[in-house]
């Protein structure tokens, strides 16, 4: 079974799109990105901590964008009430 810290990690790699992307924000290398990819090294708790940033980061951007949708949908209902 896949731990939560694997599962997150690959989400991370994902919003950011790639292992090196990952590896400069963390300030790790590649390697140890990759190495945590694989199962190979676990994932230390203060670098867990910052991919989780990451994935915090990434769902508010994503509310951001989803309340910016809603307004524009209510403010082009309100002019053509208008």
């Amino acid at each position: 079974m896949e731990s939560v810290e694997r599962r997150a990690l690959e989400r991370a790699v994902q919003i950011v799109g790639s292992p090196e992307s990952l590896a400069r924000i963390l300030d790790e290398s590649s390697d140890r990105i990759e190495y945590w990819l694989e199962g190979l090294l676990p994932i230390p708790s203060d670098a867990f901590t910052k991919i989780v940033d990451v994935l915090l980061s990434e769902n508010l951007a994503e509310s951001g964008r989803e309340c910016a949708k809603a307004r524009a949908i209510v403010s082009k209902d309100e002019t053509k009430n208008v």
